[in-house]
């Protein structure tokens, strides 16, 4: 079946932007800090995306904990790799965030304040919280905005999988169901859409899709389920 994804043969194919090449990354039980640094640095990356101002510039705040992070991920673009980053680092109770200033990126610590939930809770939380799916037909990336808006689960789409219509009614549901059963609707438009999770992150995208250019939950280091699953 043709993806509504495609682009139109008479129309020119838009410029891909860096940050969407695909990266691949294979960290068990890597320091943080040490993670983050590899993945600035560009690794998973082919070297012919290497532009001056890509992969960007990036501080790591002192304060960040160094904690062992395992995350495994294939295919998946760079920008929205990042935030499966923090997510890994969430599941340790790290309290990390990141933010852009021009072309720099700044990881650092986000304190805690009395009363509120351990990253670690928070990720339970997010991933347990109830939501509805009302979308027929709609492209993938409006049913996930409008799904998640203000909620505590961070879902993100890669921009090659963003337009595959989907159409799901679903009522009273976790979040991650939800983003289990979107990612199926969209495999069924383009065979091959999965997603990824790590902490409160989710990114749907094109399994195994190459670097540059059924479903299961495809989480730090294994898979679940047959085929047919930030920013702060």
């Amino acid at each position: 079946m043709a993806s509504a994804a495609c682009a139109s043969p008479s129309q020119p194919a838009e410029e891909p932007r860096p940050e969407h090449t695909k990266v691949s990354l294979q960290f068990e039980r890597v320091p943080l800090k040490t993670a983050f640094r590899r993945f600035f640095q560009g690794e998973g990356l082919p070297r012919e995306t290497f532009t001056p101002n890509f992969p960007p510039q990036y501080a790591i705040d002192p304060n960040v904990p160094d904690p062992p992070i395992t995350l495994h991920i294939r295919g998946i673009s760079w920008i929205n790799a990042l935030p499966l980053l923090v997510g890994a680092a969430w599941e340790k109770d790290a309290h990390v965030v990141y933010s852009r200033e021009g072309n720099i990126y700044i990881v650092k610590l986000r304190w805690t304040r009395d009363g509120q939930d351990s990253p670690a809770e928070y990720v339970r939380k997010a991933r347990r919280e109830i939501v509805s799916v009302a979308a027929e037909r709609r492209p993938l990336a409006e049913a996930v905005r409008e799904t998640f808006t203000s909620r505590k689960a961070r879902v993100r789409v890669d921009a090659d999988v963003a337009a595959i219509p989907v159409s799901l009614q679903a009522a009273n549901i976790t979040a991650e169901e939800a983003v289990t059963h979107l990612a199926r609707a969209a495999d069924r438009e383009m065979p091959g859409v999965t997603y990824t999770r790590a902490g409160h992150y989710f990114v749907i995208h094109r399994a195994g899709a190459p670097s540059g250019g059924g479903i299961g939950c495809i989480t730090a280091s294994r898979v679940h389920g047959p085929p047919g699953d930030g920013r702060l």
